[in-house]
């Protein structure tokens, strides 16, 4: 299902095959995606999402928290093109900061940035 103009609700399954749960496609991954779609505005670059939804099996699979928001749909992992996660953290904390995106969890990992729309800042 289209969510928004570059984003499609099957990047958000769960890299087992799950699909993410249809129940919270509205409002959760509508929001999520959205911000998202912040993101590639502000950057101008396309992204890929490395996880989104994940199953409680997989996430004990993968080394993921007992709480990760990834769990509830809330959260996606994702590259953008020719701009490291190092430069792009201060960039999206801003933004988050000045209520640009949402607020929630933001971590940038050597490889990929994580966003989440927990409703409240949280920094690791």
């Amino acid at each position: 299902m289209k969510l928004t103009k570059h984003l499609d609700s099957s990047e958000f399954n769960c890299r087992d095959g799950s699909k993410y749960p249809a129940n919270w496609i509205y409002p959760r991954l509508k929001q999520l995606s959205s911000a998202l779609e912040i993101v590639r505005a502000i950057t101008g670059q396309p992204m890929m999402i490395t996880s989104g939804y994940r199953s409680p099996a997989h996430n004990k699979s993968c080394g993921g928290k007992k709480y990760s928001q990834h769990l509830q749909g809330r959260a996606a992992d994702f590259k953008l093109k020719g701009i490291t996660p190092k430069k792009l953290f201060p960039i999206l904390d801003r933004f988050q900061r000045m209520g640009v995106l949402p607020k929630g969890g933001l971590h940038a990992y050597p490889t990929f940035v994580h966003l989440d729309i927990r409703g409240r800042l949280a920094r690791w």
